[in-house]
Parts: C-alpha cells; structure tokens; sequence
C-alpha cells in the first residue's frame, strides 16, 4: 500500500495493544511492556513536540503521532486520503472524543487563525485603503469575499456566519 509522508504505515492493531493501554479519559497511551532501557512499564508514552503540538511515540525505531495511533487501535485503519482531525483543535488532546475522520480540507477548515494575523480573528485583515476590516473565507479552494466593515468584531461575525454555511461541523471562528 502506497502512503503520503503525512499518512506513514502504522503498527499493526495487536503490536499497539501488546505495547499500550490506552486511557479514554485522559487520551493518553500508557506503556505496559518495557522496550528500552528508559521506558517504564505505566507511564505515559511519547512526548510533546514543541514546534508542532502533537505527541509523538517512538515505536520500533519509528516516531509516530499519538493520535493517528490512538484511532487505528480503537477503530482500524485509517482511510486512504482521509487525516485525523482533532475537534477542538488542540493537538495533545486525544481523547477519542476529540478525534475525527476528516478529508484534508475538512481538517484545514478546522485550524485557527494565521500566526501573521493582525487583527486576531480568524478570516479578517485590515485594509489601510479604505481604513476598514474586510472579512474572506476559502470556500471549494477559492476566497470568498464577505466584504468591508468598520470594526474587526463586524467583519469577524460575517466570517462566522460565513464559516457555519460553508464548513459545517468543521467551522473554527478562532
């Protein structure tokens, strides 16, 4: 099976679950077989990257993303073409609950604002020009125009609004 760098071959279901308990509450897989000279038999496994956010987990001389871990041994394999999306965004959270199939474009509408953004709120840049905020959002690959308003919260409600229609289940205001 051929993979994207971003969708490597995981382990297989019975090597995650020889390796793991994996807590529903707190999201986190907890070891239960010693595999180097470091790891410790009920602690948590992996740790936080902290230039991406995720929980990476060293398995058979491989790094591996928590979460992509955590869905193949509750719920199989991941789909072709398909990422898991965490609900509320935050990366180290991965709950079950807060774990998600999502194409990547779903997965994309789910992220926050740029880090380059001025005005802090998503889909919003002030226009010096006209000195007012306009509000946009990429819909089907292509920007939408919402248009230009007076304050930045105005231009940040049209892009909500905007968000609900055209992302759904998948819309992050922030």
């Amino acid at each position: 099976m051929k993979h994207s760098k971003s969708q490597i071959e995981l382990p297989s279901v019975e090597r995650l679950h020889e390796l793991f308990e994996y807590h529903e509450e707190t999201g986190n897989l907890i070891r239960k077989i010693k595999t180097a000279n470091r790891v410790k038999i009920g602690e948590v496994a992996g740790s936080i990257n902290k230039v991406t956010g995720y929980r990476l987990i060293w398995i058979d001389s491989r790094n591996y993303r928590a979460h992509r871990l955590i869905w193949k041994m509750m719920n199989g394999d991941i789909p072709d073409g398909m990422f898991i999306d965490h609900v509320n965004g935050q990366r180290d959270d991965n709950r079950l609950s807060n774990l998600r199939l999502a194409s990547n474009a779903e997965n994309m509408r789910n992220t926050g604002a740029k880090s380059n953004n001025t005005t802090g709120f998503k889909g919003v840049c002030f226009v010096k020009r006209y000195n007012k905020y306009q509000a946009q959002i990429c819909h089907n690959y292509k920007l939408v125009y919402l248009g230009l308003f007076d304050t930045a919260e105005a231009a940040h409600a049209a892009y909500c609004a905007a968000a609900a229609k055209y992302h759904g289940e998948y819309a992050r205001a922030a």
